[in-house]
């Protein structure tokens, strides 16, 4: 992220959104820009001069990339566990250290099958994408809008709508897929 206390610091009483894990101001934005810390906002210390976003609570946007616990994987699981009753959230952090360096080396396209997930060609609510790289994931929120959310490396997580392009595999849990 470029230096956003200077991109932010005269934006006060604006709004900004999140685009492509970017925090950007926006006029119909979700997060509004203040001079305070609270919910769904994006605070501007001017005594520190930093900028923090504080994501709306049960909001998965807006929360800061961290490698073990605000990850593309962890956003999705989330949103699943929470929309379809699945418990992947857990089976994520479960995951060992030797599958986590898989996943950092050669990415998911192999660990899905013992969480309950199959291939694809249609993609419907809830089926994560292996979207742009093979150790990245964005889940599909919205179908009516093709919208997905997910969580590029080292910047915010934030809905956007999905480049058919950059999806690398389809996976729908059997529980999504008996929803549909």
């Amino acid at each position: 992220m470029t230096d956003l206390y200077s991109d932010f610091y005269d934006k006060v009483g604006q709004r900004a959104d999140i685009v492509a894990g970017e925090l950007v101001v926006s006029e119909t934005g979700f997060l509004e820009i203040t001079s305070f810390p609270r919910l769904g906002s994006v605070y501007v210390d001017s005594f520190n001069k930093s900028v923090q976003v504080i994501p709306l609570k049960d909001d998965f946007r807006g929360y800061s990339w961290d490698l073990y616990n605000y990850n593309c994987a962890m956003c999705c699981a989330n949103w699943h566990d929470r929309f379809f009753g699945t418990d992947l959230a857990f089976s994520f952090r479960g995951l060992s250290h030797q599958e986590r360096r898989d996943v950092m080396q050669t990415g998911y396209q192999d660990l899905f099958e013992k969480f309950g997930f199959v291939e694809t060609q249609q993609p419907s609510l809830g089926c994560i994408f292996i979207y742009e790289y093979p150790n990245h994931l964005a889940i599909l929120v919205d179908a009516d809008n093709n919208t997905i959310l997910h969580h590029p490396a080292r910047k915010l997580s934030g809905l956007d709508v999905v480049n058919t392009e950059k999806i690398i595999k389809i996976l729908c849990h059997t529980k999504t897929l008996q929803v549909q």
